[in-house]
């Protein structure tokens, strides 16, 4: 069961080459840039984000192409060496991917840069049977956003109000 309240969000966005950054800026600019971006799996929730995209701008063109799978080594390589122009990524996994100095992929950190595109809100799972917990935590969670300390939380531990990029279109 999933409550109503988000507890947090995932942001999404392209990892682009780094030599591309001044053409490259959000989707609208990647979509003149080429378009050409890494396939992605339909069952990868990036593909509906280009999906949405795409329904939403149709003079703006994306190459979505489906992909069976991707090893995450090779999509940040078929970027980096200009393959592809792009890949859709959740940020985190591209900041523990790429930029943690201990990844087997740090030496794609000068190559590579990470360009935010929007936030989806990030939900806890409920048992089903568990509806006085999930409405509890959802009381709380409320409680928490509207003393604004939800946002002193995700300044401290994230640096930033990540739940800002949740509005965005």
């Amino acid at each position: 069961m999933i409550p109503k309240q988000p507890i947090a969000a995932s942001i999404v966005g392209l990892v682009i080459r780094a030599e591309t950054a001044g053409d490259i800026y959000d989707l609208d600019s990647f979509s003149k840039f080429s378009g050409k971006l890494v396939p992605i799996s339909p069952i990868n929730a990036q593909y509906n984000v280009i999906r949405r995209y795409q329904k939403a701008n149709p003079d703006n063109h994306i190459d979505l192409q489906p992909s069976i799978d991707f090893n995450i080594q090779n999509v940040y390589d078929l970027v980096a060496n200009g393959r592809y122009d792009a890949y859709m990524e959740v940020e985190q996994r591209y900041i523990f991917s790429i930029l943690d100095e201990n990844s087997p992929l740090n030496n794609l950190k000068n190559k590579l840069s990470y360009i935010r595109y929007k936030a989806f809100p990030t939900y806890p799972l409920f048992n089903r049977q568990e509806i006085e917990l999930a409405d509890a935590y959802d009381k709380a969670i409320k409680n928490l956003r509207d003393q604004g300390q939800l946002d002193e939380l995700e300044i401290k531990y994230l640096g930033e109000k990540i739940g800002d990029y949740l509005n965005r279109k």
